[in-house]
C-alpha cells in the first residue's frame, strides 16, 4: 500500500495562505439578539447598516416639483392660459436673456373634446397694462397702445403639442431690451411651457 503525504503536516497548524484575511462585516456594527432564525439576523443587521453613516446615501438630483414651482431660481417654467380669448401675459424676458425653448400643449375642458382649439403666441416691448386689445376665436384682431407681433398661431387637435424650439433658437438670444409674451386661446386650458437663460 502506497504512504499517503499529508500535505497539511509539513505546515504546521497554519494551513491557510497568508494572503487571505477577515476583516469585521462593516454592517454588523452591534450583536445582534440569539435565538433567533438566522432571516431574523440579517434583517436586524440590514437595518443597522441603513441606520449607520456607511448605510446613508445623499444625492443631489432636485424633484421636478421644486424646479416647475420655484419660479424665481430656475430656468424653466410655464403658464397656463385660463380664460378663453383672453390675452394672458405668459413670460418675460428681461435685456440680455435669451429664449430657449416654448412648448404648447393643448388641453382644454369644453363639453366637446373633438373641437379643434386655436392659439396664439405674441411679442411685444410693451405691458399689457398699456395696451387694450380686441380678441375673437383665439386671435388678436386689433389692438392699440402697444404694437403686437403674432409669433405663432396654429389650430390644435385635442391634446395636441408642438414645440417651437428650431424657430426661436436664433430669434431672441441675448436681446437688447425688455420683451414680453403673450398668449391667447379660443379654449380655456392650454399649458405653455417655457425656458430661458440670463443675461
Amino acid at each position: 500500500m502506497p504512504i499517503i503525504k499529508d500535505k497539511y503536516g509539513a505546515k504546521g497548524s497554519r494551513t491557510r495562505s497568508n494572503f487571505v484575511t477577515r476583516k469585521n462585516n462593516p454592517a454588523i456594527e452591534q450583536e445582534t439578539p440569539t435565538g433567533i432564525s438566522t432571516a431574523q439576523k440579517e434583517e436586524i443587521n440590514k437595518q443597522n447598516y441603513r441606520a449607520s453613516a456607511a448605510g446613508q446615501k445623499t444625492s443631489s438630483i432636485v424633484p421636478v416639483e421644486s424646479i416647475l414651482l420655484d419660479k424665481d431660481n430656475f430656468k424653466i417654467n410655464y403658464k397656463s392660459i385660463s380664460a378663453a380669448n383672453t390675452v394672458t401675459q405668459l413670460f418675460k424676458l428681461n435685456k440680455g436673456d435669451s429664449l430657449q425653448d416654448i412648448v404648447i400643449h393643448n388641453y382644454h375642458s369644453t363639453a366637446s373634446s373633438d373641437a379643434n382649439n386655436t392659439i396664439s403666441i405674441y411679442w411685444s416691448a410693451g405691458e399689457q397694462v398699456n395696451g387694450t386689445f380686441t380678441v375673437s376665436n383665439g386671435l388678436i384682431t386689433a389692438f392699440s397702445g402697444i404694437n403686437m407681433v403674432r409669433l405663432f398661431g396654429s389650430q390644435f387637435p385635442y391634446l395636441g403639442t408642438v414645440n417651437l424650439r428650431e424657430a426661436l433658437i436664433n430669434a431672441f438670444q441675448h436681446i437688447s431690451k425688455d420683451i414680453y409674451f403673450y398668449g391667447v386661446a379660443r379654449y380655456e386650458g392650454p399649458d405653455v411651457t417655457f425656458s430661458k437663460t440670463s443675461g
